[in-house]
């Protein structure tokens, strides 16, 4: 099940994609926007010196990967300012993709790997979005951790002399990664795409009066959501591509001459069959071997083994998920530069356990944690294969 060679040789092929590519990267972007990259790309191509912009969008856009091109409306938003393909970082994963989209660091680098990052230093799996302990879903907030303490880096926007506003989804606005990634201006929440563009156009009006720039940040959730829960069937997307369309080609029509509007997606999704997903809990003869249950992502879990219990745990692996996943090791993922460009400064080892799944055809090893299983989902990301890591850079200039 040890088999860098095989992963390696699925890399070489294209069966699986690596994060280091010459499309645009997370970090390029949200490190052009914020002029700390001097490198060409096709951001900084078309947008030219950063000054004379007076008003950044900056869209992302949860789960639109590439494999749903032809969901995109004939004519509309997303068809006509498609620039490029960008890349996803590894794991293909909103936790560490919005960590990067703030800070511009990569995934080695910032610290969290994916939904469920494990810090040994803390005793705990923290699961950062909702800024919850993994295993009963407390607020680490309440235990008296601030997101700081899991994350290596600062919100990159922070030192833009430009007025900052961010539109989340209700449920997410106040929660405390939110409240760090944007702390420098008003989180407006949001129920409708209608409720965003009224809000923004007050907003707009406010920071022209005041004749001064912005950067806003809109975070768009939904296509993310209907492939977890319905797969990722382009014709069963499609409708919820439309409204996300729909709603760019108005954020057009209200947006102030001499504004961008810059939108990517976090990582694509695919389908795992039912007979591809595997669920175990704390009871599971499995556990025996771990110091805690897998983190990191289902279909790229993360195995922290118990010492001398290695073998063991690879031999009952095998048996729970035949070949699903080829077993490499922290220091053979950070050769291969899995996590960022720069290993020298990774600060990611003890996260990584002792052993990382890497899959090549979809499987998902669930973990359910008392109290809390984990949802029915059909979509699944975290992995390198094409579907999760292609993901659409769109760039529109009024």
């Amino acid at each position: 099940m040890i088999n860098t060679t095989q992963v390696t040789g699925w890399l070489d092929k294209g069966i699986l994609l690596h994060p280091l590519s010459e499309n645009l990267s997370g970090s390029q972007i949200v490190r052009t926007l914020a002029g700390e990259n001097t490198d060409e790309n096709p951001l900084s191509k078309r947008m030219g010196p950063i000054d004379s912009i007076d008003h950044i969008i900056f869209i992302i856009i949860d789960g639109l990967g590439m494999n749903l091109q032809e969901t995109f409306p004939s004519g509309g938003f997303l068809a006509s300012n498609l620039i490029s393909k960008a890349r996803a970082v590894f794991p293909s994963t909103t936790a560490a993709a919005m960590t990067t989209f703030v800070t511009g660091k990569w995934p080695g680098e910032h610290g969290i790997i994916g939904w469920n990052t494990h810090f040994p230093r803390f005793g705990r799996t923290v699961t950062l979005l909702p800024f919850t302990d993994r295993m009963n879903w407390t607020n680490l907030g309440e235990l008296g951790y601030g997101v700081e303490d899991f994350i290596s880096g600062t919100p990159l926007f922070d030192n833009l002399k430009r007025v900052k506003t961010a539109f989340i989804p209700d449920a997410y606005k106040d929660g405390n990664f939110n409240r760090w990634a944007y702390s420098g201006g008003p989180i407006f929440g949001y129920a409708s795409y209608v409720e965003i563009l009224k809000l923004w156009k007050t907003r707009l009006n406010e920071i022209e009066g005041k004749g001064e720039k912005s950067i806003t940040f809109i975070y768009l959730p939904a296509i993310d959501k209907h492939q977890h829960e319905s797969g990722a069937e382009p014709d069963i997307i499609a409708p919820f591509v439309k409204e996300v369309d729909d709603f760019l080609g108005v954020l057009v029509d209200l947006s102030a001459s001499g504004s961008c509007i810059i939108a990517t997606a976090d990582h694509g999704l695919l389908s795992v069959p039912e007979d591809s997903q595997i669920r175990i809990n704390l009871d599971h003869p499995l556990m025996a071997n771990l110091e805690v249950p897998p983190s990191c992502e289902s279909v790229t879990p993360v195995f922290h083994v118990k010492k001398g219990k290695e073998e063991r745990f690879r031999g009952e692996l095998s048996s729970l998920t035949g070949e699903a996943f080829s077993l490499i090791t922290p220091g053979e993922a950070c050769t291969l530069k899995l996590f960022g460009p720069s290993p020298e400064s990774y600060i990611i080892g003890p996260s990584l356990g002792t052993f990382i799944g890497i899959a090549r055809e979809p499987f998902a090893l669930i973990f359910d944690a008392p109290d809390h299983p984990y949802p029915n989902h059909i979509g699944f990301h975290g992995g390198l294969r094409p579907a999760e890591m292609e993901v659409p850079f769109f760039f529109y200039h009024c």
